[in-house]
């Protein structure tokens, strides 16, 4: 089951790195019917400012430039539609490993901790003193904040797992 989640993981990363690339090239076309049509419309202003009065040629090439950039304006934007769906199944698969993960990891402690409670080893459930500092946050007030979700954690783990404190 795992593995299965990586792969789609990787699969699914590699269908939205290729429609990031076919974004990014119908951007760069994009850019240049836009150089194309100001150069139609420079041409024509070249001859006279008054719009009206292009002979039908230029109104014509102007028209088709001018057309060109809205099919490709139409194109980049649909492109970008398929690039944030494929974001989204990517995020999505990601929180699925990583819940997939956690429950392995929540399994592994429950492994230990009926281990330990067979082999009648006495635990201290309380692992503060052995908590990571979170100090290298730049921002106390965040580091704050940090310590007291973990600390909240595992208050509501040991509850949860142990009403009488020992294993």
């Amino acid at each position: 089951m795992r593995l299965f989640k990586e792969d789609r993981r990787i699969k699914g990363s590699l269908h939205l790195n290729c429609a990031s690339r076919k974004r990014a090239a119908a951007e760069e076309v994009l850019v240049i019917k836009k150089l194309a049509e100001t150069e139609v419309l420079m041409f024509a202003t070249e001859k006279d400012d008054n719009i009206d009065s292009f002979d039908p040629e230029t109104a014509l090439a102007l028209a088709r430039a001018t057309r060109d950039v809205l099919a490709a304006e139409e194109e980049v934007a649909n492109l970008r539609v398929e690039e944030c769906r494929l974001m989204l199944e990517t995020l999505q698969d990601a929180v699925d490993f990583a819940h997939t993960r956690l429950e392995d990891a929540e399994s592994q402690i429950g492994h230990l901790l009926s281990t330990f409670q067979q082999e009648n080893l006495s635990v201290d459930l309380q692992i503060r003193k052995l908590r990571p500092s979170y100090s290298y946050y730049p921002d106390p007030e965040l580091s704050n904040d940090v310590d007291s979700m973990v600390m909240e954690e595992d208050e509501e783990d040991w509850q949860s797992s142990h009403s009488d404190g020992t294993v």
